[in-house]
């Protein structure tokens, strides 16, 4: 779906969503879903209406940059929620369940292919530096809070052990050197809305870094889960009683949102490369007269990234009566 051009008006709104780009996620957020709603719901007349209640005009944008807008916002919303959730599944977390659990988890690193252990850390790596410098300052300050009010987590000494044999020893320890630490060396559990910053943060990240991660981290450690030495069963019976303690709810909600945020990735990339390849050409629209007087008056659909549930279907073909283009 796309919008090749729109009622020529000032260019306030577009400069709107640019100097949004600088400002807090959920500033941007924000900025991003109005622009994007007050445009992608609008008819011929949407300068009329816009100027009569005060909104900023829209000029003409580039191909999808307000769907891009709009899926970056998503990305935004599902990193929120899944810090959210997973705070209910990390106060639960307690020596006697996660120990087994943990040194099941150590068993699978050992099992992966080392050089896609380390591909993996690589890649985690790039997404991570990909973060703009307001961003990585912010996860920095979420995360580096004090001790004082420690609520420690279990150490997972197996795991970090096995890491180390792995090879990304040194990237683990960078990662959670910054992490305050209890007088048993434990890492602290930051206050949610700490935690809820730093995920605000990391949504930043290039989401092309992102979904290779994502990708290579679901290869890696599906492949390590074939090996009979990773005992994918019994790691399976461990997680279970490790969220034993989390509410049936909770832990629906944690494994909800851990897949929607993958998903707000790949529709965010996704959508970056359909605005980099350029919209449809006029062969690939159904040829009735509706997706015809669409293309005349610059708006063109392309269904396939509807399907996909990136881009939002819709359509006037005429300012007052809203219609499917197809079904």
């Amino acid at each position: 779906m796309r919008l090749l051009s729109t009622p020529r008006v000032p260019a306030s709104s577009a400069r709107s969503l640019r100097a949004a780009q600088g400002a807090a996620p959920s500033v941007r957020a924000i900025v991003a879903r109005v622009c994007a709603a007050a445009l992608l719901s609008s008819s011929a007349h949407f300068t009329d209406v816009a100027l009569a209640v005060g909104l900023p005009s829209m000029t003409s944008l580039a191909y999808l940059e307000l769907d891009i807008a709009d899926a970056e916002a998503n990305m935004l919303d599902k990193a929120t929620r899944l810090a959210d959730t997973s705070y209910p599944v990390l106060t639960s977390l307690s020596a006697p369940t996660f120990a087994p659990f943990e040194a099941r988890l150590a068993g699978l690193v050992r099992a992966a292919d080392p050089a896609a252990v380390a591909k993996t850390a690589a890649l985690g790596r790039d997404a991570l530096q990909s973060l703009p410098p307001p961003q990585l300052d912010a996860l920095k300050t979420a995360l580096g809070g004090s001790a004082a009010e420690c609520r420690p987590l279990p150490k997972p000494a197996a795991l970090l052990e096995a890491l180390g044999a792995a090879g990304i020893g040194e990237e683990v320890q960078a990662v959670l050197s910054p992490l305050p630490k209890s007088g048993g060396g434990e890492v602290c559990l930051p206050p949610l809305s700490s935690l809820e910053k730093a995920a605000a943060a990391l949504a930043s990240a290039d989401p092309d870094r992102i979904v290779a991660f994502n990708q290579q981290a679901t290869t890696t450690w599906a492949g390590a889960a074939k090996a009979p030495a990773a005992k994918a069963a019994e790691l399976k019976r461990l997680r279970i009683d490790v969220m034993q303690r989390v509410d049936l709810a909770e832990r629906k909600a944690f494994t909800s949102a851990a897949r929607e945020l993958a998903e707000a990735a790949e529709r965010w990339a996704g959508v970056r490369q359909a605005s980099r390849d350029g919209p449809p050409k006029e062969s690939t629209l159904a040829g009735s007269d509706v997706s015809r007087d669409m293309y005349e008056r610059g708006v063109i659909y392309d269904d396939a990234l509807v399907r996909k549930g990136w881009v939002k279907k819709r359509c006037c073909s005429s300012p007052y009566l809203l219609r499917p283009l197809s079904q």
